[in-house]
């Protein structure tokens, strides 16, 4: 469970990413980096306004101990339940490849998240 969300200072009455990682986590929409602005702790969920101009999604969680992950959903207003939410059809490599932030990277070649089936 989590405890607590952060959100982050932007509007939050378009998408949204709720997302958390054990350990380290960075977001890039559509290839840019975008600052979380908080020490990482898996245990606190941050609640990031998704830029409207936004083609892509990469989400890079640097694990440095532990058996959990990373988890994540796209949330709209007025839906209840996330449009997206992490499972094995999301792709994942333990290589950090030249490139791979960028929207047209090829990712074809990368396997299947491992979906662990207990709570964060």
């Amino acid at each position: 469970m989590f405890p607590q969300e952060r959100r982050s200072q932007h509007s939050l009455s378009g998408p949204v990413l709720k997302t958390t990682c054990d350990d380290e986590l960075t977001v890039y929409f559509g290839g840019k980096e975008h600052s979380i602005n908080e020490a990482n702790e898996w245990r606190i969920m941050k609640v990031l306004a998704i830029p409207p101009e936004t083609v892509s999604l990469r989400l890079r969680c640097k694990d440095v101990g532990g058996d959990r992950g990373l988890h994540a959903s796209i949330r709209v207003p007025l839906v209840r339940k996330p449009i997206l939410i992490t499972d094995s059809s999301w792709v994942c490599s333990d290589v950090l490849e030249v490139g791979w932030r960028d929207p047209d990277f090829d990712d074809s070649l990368w396997g299947p998240a491992k979906v662990v089936d207990h709570e964060f």
